[in-house]
């Protein structure tokens, strides 16, 4: 089951998650610090299956129509995986959450709580973002939220110009990659 989570969490993208953490670092004025390692971790597999994860399931019958879905774009799940992704979700974030908690400024805490929450109610009701076109793609300005909470969590100002930068393109490729799933969405 551990290499089928690692699948669905889409390795080949977590260099979305990953890259945006090491240059918030970076932008917060530190080329290395052993306290970022937590982070690093938690943008990997946890943090990614929590995105497509919850993505491929509320999304099982578009992705089964889907050409581009069963492989590095995506998994194809089955309904018996539902409850053990939901759980792999919590047990491999909820950790993370609880230390984050203890050990950043309440700001950089928000700024965390915000970036799961989203990236969760992107594919999952009540709020469901993916199929409202202006919240389809605002809601993609989460992949900047790094560029805020790491140096918020080591004492830095956020280079707010970079972090605003990074979520107007994060809109607009969203906009530009969502084209390629309407008929299948639709």
């Amino acid at each position: 089951m551990l290499l089928r989570l690692i699948q669905i969490s889409r390795p080949v993208l977590w260099i979305n998650t990953i890259g945006t953490s090491v240059i918030a670092m970076w932008l917060g004025g530190d080329i290395w610090r052993w306290d970022i390692i937590p982070f690093l971790i938690w943008v990997t597999f946890p943090f990614n299956l929590l995105i497509y994860g919850i993505n491929d399931i509320f999304d099982q019958e578009t992705d089964n129509i889907n050409a581009r879905k069963g492989g590095m774009e995506g998994a194809k799940i089955s309904p018996r995986e539902v409850v053990p992704i939901f759980v792999a979700v919590a047990v491999t974030n909820i950790p993370f959450l609880i230390y984050f908690a203890f050990t950043v400024p309440p700001a950089a805490m928000a700024w965390i709580l915000a970036y799961g929450l989203f990236f969760y109610f992107y594919s999952s009701p009540p709020f469901r973002f993916k199929p409202r076109p202006v919240w389809d793609s605002v809601s993609n300005t989460d992949y900047a939220f790094p560029l805020v909470f790491i140096p918020l969590a080591f004492g830095h100002e956020p280079l707010w110009f970079a972090a605003v930068g990074l979520m107007v393109w994060s809109m607009a490729k969203h906009t530009f990659d969502a084209v390629q799933d309407i008929p299948q969405d639709s």
